[in-house]
């Protein structure tokens, strides 16, 4: 077949018609429908506007209808509750239907029941005019509610229940703990235009043409709201419209080409050719993947993280890795067509026939390209993961949680798939060089292995060298090349199953992909080191003031001011904190604040780590309105530190309203990172930093003395030595491996020069313990593990009904029982400890918050007189160095942590759950789980004693570290770790024994099915003992006297018919030699007599002769038949089929038999079973003669079928060569010297032959032919 003849031309000619003709009338229809929008836009743009409005009034209603049925059914469980208690009624309102909801019940006007986040600002006050069971929304400083109150009587106490729910967060936490809610947000994606929703009483329409507005009603028909959209623009319009067509025609052009790839399919399954195979579906799935990249797909039809290039992007390829999903494309066009050049230089090596005449220098050749082609694409892999880890912005190992973001699950895909791509194309490469090498593989096999991994390894190790930057370590890549290795080795002596071959290259591939993922991680965090140095080294009032301007100057920033300046009864601290949780402030580690200062110079209110202390006629002409904005420093508290401060004005259009100040601390003699709270501020050093700076040690020395010391280490003078001592580089930086109390320390150090000072920072991170480094490979493996299952149950799947090898075996019975055995008292062990050490934990948090609570109320008993109540809490707070809250009759009193109430991140309410247990059951002291957003707090409630009267003494550890032998996450890691290494070497050991203890079992059952088709010269060996042993010994014995019983069986049997024979035959015999003896005589008579009627008596006589010595001939013939063999049932039979079906009987033989089928025609004619038994006989024959290796071939030979048996057995002797056809002819002890003499009968009857191309001690070929059904 010619390779222009692959393509039914009718077909693809029709395809590619089609296309353009659809294509070219889309475009046609578009260009139609862009012009009528153009020409009726503003008809078009009326009803834009009117279908977004109803679909914006739909989402607020749904909004309001939940929660106006969420109030109507807590009412109808609170009237249904006979005698209630407090806690009936607390459980109510915690089961609240809908996340972010708030709930607080009064009874005759007292607060009554409240749950753990309800805030006192949601109740309205007297002159907000809400009324009952109506729906409204209400800013609380930080979140906008949609609210909803209403009364109710219950025995006759009048009841009044309030109902909130978050419907826009206005701020921004540490992303960790953060859950973003935004209605204008979620509506603005809907409708695809900006939307935004004003709540104030003055709120009216938009006069902007560009925009429209619409009135929000409530449950009640009443406004409470302005809700404002920009309109769709034509422009916009028609560049959605182009883009819609667009899209559809690049769809179309997709499918086409994929239809077009099933033809190709199709047409390649005719052709013989597997390179132009190979080459025309390789040309075929990269023309599709740019295909994909120029139509922009999925991007036009998915809109999800998993196309967003700030998770994954490279430049590689013209856009083949933009994306995590551009990159998963590409790399499993890669994989699809390395897996068919995989299997095709395996059946390459397998069928090549150069095995006795390799050209030794064509030898070398290939090997030195191939090893060349091997290293260039390892440092390309090693090349590939350092860019998954760098140039993206997913940390793989950060996190303790085994939760993955979709990102995060596409990224561990692709480091598994280009894992596989590495080890198949690495494979692939080995098969090609191993071919040209046949002859001394199968002289040494093991050897030649070992030389030529040595020479791998010697040439990688030679190539690192020369490398200034080698990508991975030398173990690493040796580590690869030892994996290739035993893989190709596994392939070439074990002929596995196709499930069987992918999960070996699926778990190597995902060990040696895992293991340069955490070796570039490493490097990450290194550098990550050097980053740290370089930006505290650079730290200075500049990078500060840049600080200032860019927050001073944003958009946000001035809204907000204009809004809390303009707004009565602002909450300026809310104001202030929504203004520095967008900003770079709180993405950067450093102590800042944000502050409203009214124009006669009062602070109004703030947020921040650090506030200004002097007022700002310090440094402002306070005669004059400041205009722009004023960057100026304060002193503060000693002399190496100052703020620096930049002051804004905000002005409306009429007047100045106030100023916005940004004040940033500057101290010489600390790095000055933030004191926030973990929820609250990233922990990093700044937005880009990868490690957090709780991880780091960082050391400050100024003219060889250490000042500054940060982290939980106290360094020696043997590192301060090593440090100052360090060789430092042209760039005055070096890298140091220390070693301190067990714990290795990589440690970063820069030189710096500035104001006749030498200062030397260096930047340290402990070395990974072992538990973590477990959970770190594990945490990537356990994807990689589920990734595997699902496609092996697809697997079995789709091969359940179509083949039935894959049984329930014994083997898997076994193992399932030895995982179940030894996983379920594991798992029992890990809960067991996990429960105990939490039980630990708390206790131990119980305790010493509880000590600290206490310790504050016996400080502030001590120290009560003479001073002011506030100045005594500030006070105990800075002595005893306890951040504490204090509650008097529920309701916050002080707070060392008094901001976060004030901006409405935690409520003034008491928990309560602590209510309960402290105020109405009686309780000393409580510890409650609390939460601020998603960040978990344990709060002790202590009731103390305050000159006589109770308070509540609430201590939490998110404000106060609370050292524990264990934290929760550490256990998790440590039992993830340790334990999924000891799940993974139960289930190899279990494997293992499974299969040891099966063996025996699987041996005896493959030899019944050999006997059973007539084999009865195996023998089983095994070094199986006790009954596993006695019953191999009692099955071979059985076979022994099977053997033995049927050859004395067969000698009897035979005696006997003869004997029965013989009397048959002389009885049939006597028969008709009575009648002739008696006509003979009575001929002799007559003739004697000389009868008249001699003629006619004669005449009689001699037909009844001839019809007896008829009837003798016939019992010659019957005796003749009951001599031959019995008669084949002849038929149209596949050969390689039945071949197959006679190699599975050796399955569990210690041997290797491999069949090569290269006919196209494998059907003959014949009898399946005593083909069978021809070829079981053959094999049998190899393996009683010491062969390890038996390849049967079967080839085509013009009209006839060849099936070539070849081993590497001891041979046949030159003296038997010509007998062993023969009947009787045996070299064996115990043989009968049937078997091959029957085979050739029986070939012979069915038109086929056998005999010996070759023999010697190296092995024999042994060759039959049979000829073909055309």
């Amino acid at each position: 077949m010619k390779v222009s003849s692959l393509f039914s031309k009718n077909k693809v000619f029709t395809l590619i018609f089609s296309v353009t003709i659809i294509i070219f009338f889309i475009g046609i229809i578009g260009n139609q429908l862009i012009d009528l929008q153009i020409k009726n836009w503003s008809e078009t743009t009326n009803k834009n506007v009117k279908e977004i409005e109803e679909k914006s009034k739909i989402i607020i209603n749904n909004y309001q209808n939940n929660l106006v049925a969420e109030k109507e059914k807590i009412i109808k469980k609170l009237k249904n509750i006979k005698d209630p208690t407090f806690k009936d009624y607390e459980e109510i309102v915690h089961k609240l239907e809908f996340e972010e909801q708030k709930i607080a019940v009064f009874k005759n006007d007292e607060l009554f029941i409240w749950d753990k986040h309800f805030l006192e600002n949601l109740i309205p006050n007297d002159s907000a005019n809400q009324n009952y069971n109506e729906t409204y929304f209400l800013d609380s400083g930080i979140n906008t509610y949609l609210v909803i109150r209403d009364t109710f009587n219950i025995n006759n106490d009048l009841y009044e229940l309030f109902l909130a729910q978050i419907i826009e967060k206005q701020y921004q936490l540490n992303e960790d703990y953060f859950k973003e809610i935004s209605l204008t947000k979620d509506i603005s994606e809907i409708i695809n235009s900006d939307f935004k929703i004003n709540i104030l009483k003055n709120a009216a329409k938009t006069k902007d043409g560009r925009k429209h507005s619409f009135e929000i009603n409530n449950n009640k028909n009443n406004l409470i709201g302005i809700a404002t959209f920009v309109k769709p623009s034509r422009e916009s319009s028609v560049v959605e419209l182009e883009n819609l067509i667009s899209s559809i025609q690049s769809l179309i052009v997709l499918t086409g080409f994929i239809i077009l790839g099933f033809l190709l399919k199709y047409e390649l399954d005719k052709f013989s050719n597997e390179i132009i195979k190979i080459i025309s579906i390789s040309i075929y799935l990269i023309i599709l993947r740019y295909i994909l990249i120029f139509i922009e797909f999925p991007k036009i039809i998915l809109k999800s993280v998993i196309v967003d290039e700030k998770y994954y992007y490279s430049d590689f390829g013209l856009g083949l890795t933009n994306s995590p999903l551009d990159l998963f494309f590409t790399l499993l066009v890669v994989l699809i067509i390395f897996w068919y050049i995989l299997k095709f230089s395996i059946e390459f090596y397998k069928r090549d026939k150069r095995k006795n005449s390799t050209n030794f220098y064509w030898g070398v050749l290939t090997l030195i390209i191939g090893m060349i082609i091997y290293l260039i694409s390892l440092r390309g892999f090693g090349a590939s993961i350092r860019s998954f880890v760098f140039d993206t912005s997913i940390r793989y190992f950060q996190s303790t949680s085994l939760n993955l973001t979709i990102p995060h699950l596409i990224m561990h895909i692709n480091v598994l798939i280009i894992g596989i791509v590495s080890i198949i194309g690495s494979a692939i490469i080995l098969f090609f060089i191993l071919t040209f090498f046949k002859s001394l593989i199968e002289k040494n096999r093991i050897q030649f292995f070992i030389i030529l991994f040595c020479i791998f390894v010697v040439s990688e190790i030679f190539y690192s060298f020369q490398q200034n930057n080698p990508q991975l370590t030398i173990p690493i890549k040796i580590f690869q090349i030892f994996l290739v290795f035993v893989i190709v080795y596994i392939t070439i002596i074990f002929d596995y199953k196709r499930i069987t071959k992918l999960i070996i290259y699926f778990l190597a591939a995902s060990v040696f992909s895992i293991i340069s993922l955490l070796f570039y991680n490493t490097e990450l965090e290194k550098a990550s080191l050097k980053t740290t140095a370089n930006i505290i080294a650079r730290v200075d009032e500049s990078w500060y003031k840049t600080l200032i301007y860019e927050t001073l100057l944003a958009d946000f920033s001035r809204a907000e001011a204009l809004t809390a300046f303009s707004s009565e009864n602002s909450n300026y601290n809310s104001a202030a904190f929504k203004i520095w949780s967008k900003s770079n402030l709180q993405k950067e580690s450093i102590n800042s604040s944000v502050n409203f200062i009214s124009l006669s110079r009062e602070l109004l209110g703030g947020f921040g780590s650090t506030y200004p202390r002097i007022s700002l006629d310090r440094f402002i002409d306070t005669n004059s309105v400041i205009e722009e904005i004023q960057i100026f420093e304060e002193p503060y508290e000693n002399e190496s530190q100052k703020l620096i401060r930049g002051i804004f004005p905000v002005k409306d259009e009429f007047a100045f309203l106030g100023y916005i100040d940004i004040s940033i601390l500057s101290d010489l003699n600390d790095f000055g990172f933030s004191t926030h709270p973990e929820f609250i501020s990233t922990g990093k050093l700044n937005e880009k930093a990868i490690l957090k700076l709780d991880k780091l040690i960082i050391l400050d020395y100024r003219n060889q003395d250490l000042k500054i010391v940060y982290g939980n280490f106290t360094p020696n003078q043997e590192i301060n030595q090593t440090i100052l001592d360090a060789e430092f580089t042209s760039k005055n930086d070096a890298w140091i491996e220390s070693e301190i109390d067990n714990s290795k320390l990589i440690i970063y150090v820069k030189r710096i020069y500035r104001d006749n000072i030498e200062r030397i920072l260096a930047v340290a991170l402990r070395g990974k313990e072992l538990s973590i480094g477990l959970f770190d490979f594990f945490k990537v493996f356990f994807t990689h593990a589920i990734i595997l299952i699902i496609i092996i149950l697809i697997y079995f799947l789709y091969y359940y009904k179509k083949e039935t090898v894959y049984q329930f075996d014994l083997r898997s019975k076994l193992l399932v029982a030895f995982l179940i055995i030894s996983l379920l008292p594991l798992i029992l062990t890990a809960y067991y400890f996990r429960n105990l050490t939490e039980e630990k934990n708390e206790e131990a948090i119980y305790y010493k918050l509880g000590k600290r609570a206490f310790n504050v109320e016996t400080y502030l008993n001590d120290n009560a007189n003479g001073l002011f109540l506030y100045d005594l809490y500030n006070k105990a707070s800075r002595d005893l160095n306890i951040n504490y809250t204090i509650y008097r009759q529920n309701i916050l009193e002080y707070s060392s942590q008094d901001l976060l109430y004030d901006v409405g991140l935690m409520p003034k309410i008491i928990n309560p759950d602590a209510y309960e247990e402290l105020q109405l059951n009686g309780s000393q002291e409580i510890l409650v789980k609390e939460y601020i957003e998603k960040y978990e707090i344990n709060s002790f409630y202590y009731k103390a004693n305050f000159l006589g009267e109770d308070i509540i003494v609430k201590v939490a550890d998110g404000f106060n570290k609370i050292q524990l032998p264990l934290s929760g996450s550490e256990v998790d890691v440590l039992l993830f770790g340790f334990y999924s290494l000891a799940v993974v070497l139960i289930i190899i050991f279990s494997a293992i024994f499974a299969n040891q203890i099966s063996l025996p079992i699987r041996k005896i059952t493959s030899a019944t099915r050999s006997v059973a088709a007539g084999d009865l010269s195996l023998e089983i060996k095994t070094n199986a003992k006790g009954e596993l042993g006695d019953l191999v010994s009692g099955f071979q014995y059985m076979i022994r006297e099977l053997k033995r019983n049927q050859t004395i069986l067969a000698e009897i049997e035979r005696e006997e018919a003869w004997k029965e024979m013989a009397k048959q035959v002389a009885h049939e015999i006597k028969n008709p030699l009575t009648p002739m003896k008696l006509s003979v005589q009575q001929l002799i008579t007559a003739y004697n007599d000389k009868s008249e009627k001699f003629d006619s008596f004669f005449k009689k006589v001699t037909e009844t002769i001839l019809n007896q010595i008829e009837t003798l001939k016939n019992i010659a013939t019957e005796f003749s038949n009951f001599a031959r063999m019995p008669k084949l049932k002849v038929e149209k039979i596949n050969s390689a089929d039945v071949i197959l079906q006679s190699i599975n009987l050796f399955t569990d033989e210690n041997i290797k038999i491999t069949f090569n089928n290269n006919s196209t025609n494998t059907f003959i004619n014949g009898d399946s079973e005593q083909l069978k038994r021809a070829i079981i006989n053959m094999i049998r024959n190899s393996i009683q003669a010491n062969a390890t290796d038996i390849e049967l071939n079967l080839n085509d030979n013009n009209s006839n079928l060849e099936l070539r048996v070849k081993d590497n057995g001891n041979g046949i002797d030159a003296d038997n060569i010509e007998r062993i056809f023969e009947a009787n002819f045996t070299t064996k002890k115990e043989g009968m010297g049937l078997g091959l003499s029957m085979a050739k009968r029986y070939l012979k009857s069915t038109g086929a032959d056998i005999f010996v191309e070759k023999t010697s001690s190296d092995g024999t070929i042994i060759i039959m032919t049979f000829p073909k059904i055309v």
